[in-house]
């Protein structure tokens, strides 16, 4: 197969993939911006690894007529047998770079396009509004929009045909936390060094608290929790404690918006394939 062939496939095999996902993600801008993204990563690899194999062979060009004349051979004797050779390599090269390029645009794209069809419930355990790492999470390319709620509209089983996403999101980084009386006598009584770490231990077990009231009343309204349907993140400063104690779910932690966002993600491929076991 020469590389007029090879080109051809490669171009073949990339709109496939564009023409498998134009159903699901026609109305996806963010789909198609990851896409060109793709493609664009992949042209400047594959230009990259033709300019050294045009720099390699420029170099041997200069050795083979060194070695003509150390031998003996006329310069284009020489010049036709490392051609062929040289075409040969080339071909087997471009060949294995054009396989693992489209190997790799195909995992791509069936990674992206279980994240565009992913449905993901963001829960801010508090009175406030969308925080930050919501509209992060709804630029990442879920299928939109990102459902939100918070205290005043925890989702409830308000229809047989209400469920939840694919992914739970519950948010405690960005709640408010209030210390009793007591728990702000036992923060003053530590020393300045000690004092910060104490009230944020404080804080988090009555964050942890709001977890366990929030996942426990979730559980009893929709079953597709507790059959691991749903995978929930829980989006908390420091470590959750709540998170080990339910081990008959799908449950991770995040600590900082590049985690959360990043778990989400690894959550909506578990999602997945629970549901295409």
């Amino acid at each position: 197969m020469n590389l007029l062939h090879y080109f051809t496939d490669l171009w073949s095999d990339v709109m496939h993939l564009f023409s498998v996902q134009t159903v699901d993600a026609a109305n996806n801008l963010d789909f198609v911006k990851e896409a060109n993204k793709i493609i664009n990563d992949m042209s400047q690899r594959f230009a990259t690894t033709i300019q050294i194999i045009l720099g390699a062979f420029g170099t041997f060009a200069i050795l083979l007529s060194i070695l003509a004349a150390f031998y003996g051979k006329s310069l284009t004797d020489a010049k036709k047998e490392a051609k062929q050779e040289i075409i040969a390599q080339i071909s087997k090269y471009v060949s294995e770079q054009i396989e693992n390029e489209v190997a790799f645009a195909k995992r791509t794209f069936e990674r992206e396009q279980i994240v565009s069809k992913s449905v993901v419930d963001y829960y801010l355990a508090s009175t406030e509004n969308q925080p930050n790492e919501y509209k992060l999470l709804d630029k990442r390319g879920f299928r939109k929009p990102v459902n939100f709620y918070n205290k005043t509209d925890l989702p409830k089983k308000r229809s047989k045909n209400f469920d939840l996403g694919d992914v739970f999101v519950i948010d405690v980084a960005n709640v408010d936390i209030e210390l009793s009386p007591e728990e702000k006598e036992q923060v003053s009584s530590k020393t300045e060094n000690d004092r910060k770490k104490c009230q944020l231990n404080l804080e988090n077990k009555k964050r942890d608290q709001i977890v366990r009231e929030t996942i426990e009343l979730i559980s009893q309204n929709f079953p597709k929790l507790k059959d691991k349907k749903t995978v929930l993140v829980i989006y908390i400063k420091g470590i959750s404690d709540a998170i080990t104690e339910f081990k008959d779910l799908y449950i991770v932690g995040a600590n900082s918006p590049i985690s959360l966002i990043g778990n989400v993600t690894d959550s909506a491929y578990v999602a997945y394939g629970e549901k295409n076991k």
